[in-house]
């Protein structure tokens, strides 16, 4: 097998939109009409329903950021084995904002921060197939130019380099270090992803306040388990926590 079809596995072909209910929605519809395969990029100026995890909104001004949605077909990877594409992807997406700005890290489970604000997004849909990945959509979205957030907890890259940056550049670095880390996963090396991933986790092994359905208390990231729950020292114990169970504050 040619070495450069696993370190470099992608051909990106992109698809430039004005505005879009939804890039992953669009991107969807596409594969079930077979006019999308694996690199397809479908990238917008403007989504107006855009979406993060779990139907959460992700807000985005026309013409300022990165939003886009890229198919993928990572049969090789298993159920079992999911969770490293999510960690390859937020690897390449820290890859890529570390380009503008040294002060970055990745929170639990799929975003990028600066200065403990959000730059950056993944909604991450996979379809199975059998015990193996089907495809998968890959949303990204990348706070480049904005400059006002009604979430206050938001930043882009102007806001921290105090420059305008082209947003096409961006996605293309996006690309390239998509393209990096896919070859590492089709390579894989599942230790060296999930060893860089925690070594650019926010707030590991520091103590940190968390809240739950029912509580707040001080507790101390210990990692990410192979499933993608967050593993969090409480007291004694260790609890893992999927999901919208528990956020860091």
């Amino acid at each position: 097998m040619d070495i450069n079809s696993l370190t470099q596995p992608l051909q990106f072909k992109i698809l430039y939109l004005d505005v879009v209910t939804s890039t992953n929605t669009l991107a969807r519809e596409r594969l079930q009409l077979a006019k999308a395969i694996e690199g397809s990029v479908i990238f917008a100026n403007e989504q107006t329903q855009g979406r993060g995890q779990l139907n959460s909104v992700w807000e985005s001004n026309s013409g300022k950021n990165v939003l886009c949605s890229i198919v993928l077909s990572p049969v090789f990877i298993t159920i079992d084995q999911q969770t490293y594409l999510n960690m390859a992807i937020c690897l390449a997406m820290l890859d890529t904002i570390k380009m503008y700005t040294p002060d970055a890290s990745i929170k639990w489970p799929n975003d990028i921060y600066i200065n403990k604000k959000k730059v950056a997004g993944l909604l991450l849909e996979n379809a199975i197939q059998g015990d193996h990945i089907k495809y998968s959509i890959v949303g990204i979205g990348i706070n480049v130019n904005q400059l006002d957030f009604v979430v206050k907890s938001a930043t882009s890259l102007c806001m921290e380099t105090q420059h305008n940056i082209v947003v096409d550049d961006v996605l293309q670095l996006l690309l390239k270090h998509i393209n990096h880390r896919y070859g590492m996963l089709k390579l894989k090396q599942w230790d060296m992803i999930n060893k860089e991933y925690h070594q650019h986790l926010l707030g590991l092994n520091e103590e940190c306040t968390f809240k739950t359905e029912t509580e707040e208390f001080v507790g101390v990231i210990k990692g990410v388990d192979v499933h993608g729950l967050l593993m969090v020292k409480k007291g004694d114990s260790i609890i893992n926590y999927r999901v919208k169970e528990i956020s860091m504050l």
